[in-house]
């Protein structure tokens, strides 16, 4: 076995992560973005179940 046959799976390897890594990276500051939008747009961001709730009945009623 040469040395290259040995290397190469972790080389791919570390490559595929990285490029996972960057997504999520991409992803996470996206969201972040967009929770900030809408922070300064309301003031603030609740989670509140029950309207939760009502919107994902309302949602599911369209579909």
């Amino acid at each position: 076995m040469t040395s290259l046959e040995a290397f190469v799976p972790a080389v791919i390897s570390h490559l595929v992560w990285s490029v996972i890594s960057l997504i999520a990276i991409g992803f996470a500051l996206a969201i972040a973005d967009r929770i900030a939008r809408i922070r300064r747009r309301h003031r603030y961001l609740k989670f509140a179940p029950r309207y939760a709730i009502a919107y994902l009945m309302a949602r599911a009623a369209t579909r």
